[in-house]
Order: C-alpha cells, then sequence, then structure tokens
C-alpha cells in the first residue's frame, strides 16, 4: 500500500517570500552593454530609486513597484549592482523566475561576498526546480555564513528532492544544532526541520528513525498536521497500523481540507476490509479533491458501500 506524505512547507525567515511560475508573456530583460561614465547627479538618481525598490520589496512588498524603481534606476546609472539585485528580487517576488536569474547572475559576478544574494538565486532555480544549481548557490552562500540555518533548510530541501538523502540529513541536522532558542519560532522551525529529516529517512526505508524524528517535530510543534500524517506513514510502512490510523486522523482534524490522511485512511481501512469507514474517507477525500483516490471510492460503491 502508498501511503501518501507532506512535504514540510517552505519557511523563510525575513527573505522573500517566492512561488512557483513565469508568466509565458514575460521576455527577459537583456544586460546593458555600457559605454559612458555616469555624471554624479545621474548617480544620485539611481541611488534614489534604488532606495525606492527596496522599500517597495521590503516594507508593502510589491514586486511590479520593486521592478519599477529598479529600472528607472538602471536607466540612470546601468551598472549599479543594488537595482540588479532589487529587480532581480521583485521578479521572484512575483513568481519570474526566469526572469530574474540574468540579474542575479549580473549581481554575483560582480560581488562574490553577498550570501543572501545566492540565497535567493538559489531559491530561484529551486523554484525553476534545478537543484543542482540550487544546491551550489546555496553552498556559497554556507561558505560565506556558515552559521545561518536557514541556509541549511534550504540546501537540505534541495538535496531531499533530488534522492541525496545522506545529505539532507546531514543539512538539517546542521540546521537543528543552529536553531537556538534565541531564533526567532525556533519551535517551529525545528518541527519542520524534524519533519523533513524524518522524510529523509522514511526515504531510505530508516523508518524507527523517521517516527523519531515525526515524534520530536509533533513535541516542538502539537499543531504540525504534516508530521503527524508522516508518521502515519512510516508506522504504516512496519505495520503498525493502530497508531497510523490515529496519526492520521489527527492529522484530518488539524488539515480539515487536505486529502491526504482521509486518502491514507480510505486505503488502510480498505486494506482491513472495514469497508464502511473505508467508504466513509474516500468521500471526503474525493470531496477534496476530485479523483484523488483514482478509483478506490468506485469499487467500494461497486460493493454497496458509499452511495449515500
Amino acid at each position: 500500500m502508498t501511503s501518501r506524505r507532506f512535504r514540510a512547507g517552505f519557511v523563510c525567515a525575513g527573505l522573500l517570500a517566492l512561488g512557483l511560475a513565469l508568466p509565458l508573456s514575460y521576455t527577459v530583460t537583456p544586460m546593458p552593454s555600457i559605454e559612458a561614465a555616469v555624471s554624479s547627479e545621474d548617480a544620485e538618481m539611481a541611488k534614489s530609486f534604488a532606495a525606492k525598490s527596496f522599500e517597495a520589496l521590503h516594507f508593502k512588498p510589491d514586486g511590479k513597484k520593486a521592478i519599477l524603481f529598479a529600472n528607472q534606476a538602471l536607466e540612470f546609472d546601468p551598472e549599479l549592482l543594488s537595482a540588479h539585485l532589487y529587480r532581480a528580487q521583485g521578479h521572484s517576488l512575483l513568481k519570474e523566475y526566469a526572469a530574474s536569474i540574468p540579474d542575479y547572475d549580473y549581481y554575483l559576478q560582480r560581488k562574490t561576498d553577498n550570501d543572501t544574494a545566492y540565497y535567493c538565486r538559489g531559491e530561484a532555480y529551486r523554484a525553476m526546480g534545478n537543484d543542482a544549481k540550487a544546491i551550489q548557490d546555496y553552498t556559497a552562500a554556507i561558505r560565506l555564513k556558515d552559521d545561518a540555518y536557514i541556509l541549511y533548510d534550504a540546501r537540505g530541501r534541495s538535496y531531499l528532492r533530488s534522492g541525496q538523502y545522506d545529505n539532507a540529513i546531514q543539512d538539517f541536522t546542521t540546521e537543528l544544532k543552529h536553531l537556538g532558542d534565541g531564533v526567532l519560532f525556533a519551535e517551529s522551525f525545528r518541527s519542520i526541520a524534524y519533519d523533513l529529516r524524518g522524510e529523509a529517512y522514511s526515504e531510505k526505508g530508516a523508518y524507527d528513525k523517521a517516527v523519531a524524528d515525526y515524534t520530536h517535530a509533533i513535541e516542538a510543534n502539537p499543531k504540525n498536521g504534516a508530521a503527524y500524517n508522516n508518521r502515519g506513514a512510516a508506522y504504516l510502512k512496519t505495520g503498525r497500523y493502530p497508531a497510523a490510523i490515529q496519526d492520521f486522523k489527527k492529522c484530518a482534524e488539524l488539515l480539515p481540507d487536505a486529502p491526504a490522511p482521509c486518502i491514507n485512511l480510505a486505503l488502510l481501512y480498505y486494506q482491513q476490509k472495514n469497508y464502511a469507514e473505508a467508504a466513509r474517507y474516500a468521500k471526503r477525500a474525493e470531496a477534496l479533491r476530485p479523483g484523488c483516490t483514482n478509483g478506490l471510492l468506485k469499487r467500494l460503491q461497486e460493493k454497496g458501500y458509499g452511495r449515500s
């Protein structure tokens, strides 16, 4: 029986929130060719617009305004590095990741000591599905700032998604070491890190270690519904069905809009030939996401369950 696990959600502390897609109509802005020196007046105007771009990113995040002000800055000084960085971050904020890469490249080719810029470009690459380049950027950022837990979290996620489970476990372990009590929302971050490390252990088939990590995740944040579901899946793999049912039900309680725990319960009850309960949870899952039970509800209905 294949169970559904949750991938813990992305958390970014104090940096831009990133999404997933590039509009088809977008054309990547070409990098400038510099032929003339910038006057002092133009340099000041460029800095003024760059400051407005920064404000648009960080005070009331607005990617369009950030790009607009960055473009105005670059009209006065096409080489202004901060404007390239802010324009890249504006595109990332708008989920225009491919559009952000040329500006990140321009910036990092000229300024190689900014861990945040490497991190942001890494996030863009990860959102585009390019984990290999994301890992390179996260590694560059870690060389510059090796005590930033968010960098290990990000690289660990890319390692996890690309099947490099031992590296992922190492990064999440390091992240947990850096999540001291002085970190804002430390318990929530610890919960996510344990959950992710548990997923890596699950992928390796080390289910007892996975269960231990999912338990730590729940202890750190009892409202972490994903950790309950993932621990239930690990229990299922080791034949601990009553414990799995309990965890799936707790996840369904905490995350009422998530179909995964309902699918898992439907499959488990079906395996146990408890068709009435299987139909109840299959119907609930189908109501949340039509077609997600892959015909299970139809098979149950053919047996006379779940028709009403």
